[in-house]
């Protein structure tokens, strides 16, 4: 073997190992991308009953059969359209603009600049 041969095999044992280490980094990040989608399913999940619950408490509390509460709350959500909403300046999320605090991180709202209301995302 020659001394030519001896520096491609080096090489490539080189773009071997390359190749393998950057095929660990990407299986740990998608094994990472996996864990955190069942984290967010478990919390969706937890969300949709608490949501499931809240929206039972309403209903009662209101007195409205369940087609009345749906259909009063389908208006409520259509009507979500011209709502103002504000930006937190801490975590960027929007809130009704008539809070005075944010709903997630507790950061004090100054009032939006008048405009088009911003979609709640």
């Amino acid at each position: 073997m020659g001394l030519i041969d001896l520096i491609w095999n080096l090489r490539q044992q080189q773009d071997l190992a390359d190749q393998q280490s950057s095929l660990s980094r990407t299986s740990d990040r998608a094994e990472h991308a996996l864990r955190r989608v069942a984290e967010l399913e478990a919390r969706v999940n937890s969300l949709a009953v608490a949501l499931d619950v809240a929206l039972e408490l309403l209903a009662r509390h209101t007195g409205l059969s369940d087609d009345e509460f749906r259909s009063e709350l389908t208006a409520a959500l259509a009507d979500n359209e011209s709502r103002q909403w504000s930006v937190c300046p801490k975590c960027q999320r929007k809130s009704l603009a008539s809070r005075s605090e944010c709903l997630y991180c507790g950061e004090t709202l100054v009032a939006s600049p008048s405009g088009p209301p911003l979609r709640p995302d």
